[in-house]
Parts: structure tokens; C-alpha cells; sequence
């Protein structure tokens, strides 16, 4: 059902950007409820450790949106959606063999990035 869910969400898209240009962007995913929490990291509450949270996680979100389609896709649909390679292989309708390679590549991809993002801030902090 859940794969089924996403690929009707999939083609609606695909759809909707063959419609005319748009920029798709990162769409926040936490709880809307505010989820209680069961212990309380004592870092949490640090200013200085919230900062570079959200300074890493926009790292993390502006290299995704810069992976090629195909590889973007994948890595909404392991990371966020936490969907396993057969319901991913589902909704992209292809191989689960190429969603694994996809996956490779695509993590090889942020990694490089996320590493010369860092490379290149701590040069310019010097």
C-alpha cells in the first residue's frame, strides 16, 4: 500500500514539473505534534550545538536537492521515507539491483560534496 502511495505521489510530481519550470525544494518532515521525547540530551539545550545542528542539516538538505534526479529520489525515499529497496524498487518501477547501485552513488555523491563544503568552509575560517 505504502509503495503503491508513493508512486501515484511520484507520477503526480513528475507530472506537475513537466508542466512548466518550477524549483523543487526540501520539505520539512518532523512531527507535527512536537513528539515527546522519552530521556533529554543535555546538549539539547546547548546554543551553541542547536546552531551547528541546523547549520549541518542545511548543509545536508543543499546537497541533496543538488543530486541528480535520480539519485535525490532514492535518497528522500530510504532516508525520509525509510521505505526498503524492494517498496523503493516499486514505486521507481525498476530493478532493485539499480536502486541499490542509485543508493551507492548517491551517498558517494553527498559525501563528496558535504567533505569539500567542509574543506572549504575551515579554509575560509583560517
Amino acid at each position: 500500500m505504502k509503495s503503491w502511495l508513493f508512486t501515484i505521489l511520484r507520477n503526480l510530481r513528475l507530472n506537475q514539473v513537466r508542466g512548466g519550470p518550477s524549483k523543487s525544494r526540501v520539505v520539512e518532515m518532523d512531527d507535527p505534534d512536537g513528539g515527546t521525547r522519552e530521556f533529554e540530551d543535555k546538549s539539547s539545550k546547548d546554543p551553541l550545538f542547536l546552531y551547528l545542528a541546523k547549520v549541518k542539516q542545511a548543509d545536508v538538505r543543499k546537497a541533496i536537492e543538488e543530486l541528480p534526479a535520480v539519485y535525490r529520489e532514492v535518497i528522500v525515499l530510504r532516508e525520509f521515507e525509510e521505505l526498503s529497496y524492494h517498496e523503493i524498487a516499486q514505486v521507481l518501477d525498476c530493478p532493485c539491483g539499480t536502486v541499490m547501485s542509485r543508493l551507492k552513488r548517491a551517498r558517494e555523491r553527498l559525501k563528496e560534496v558535504l567533505q569539500h563544503w567542509s574543506i572549504a568552509t575551515s579554509e575560509a575560517g583560517q
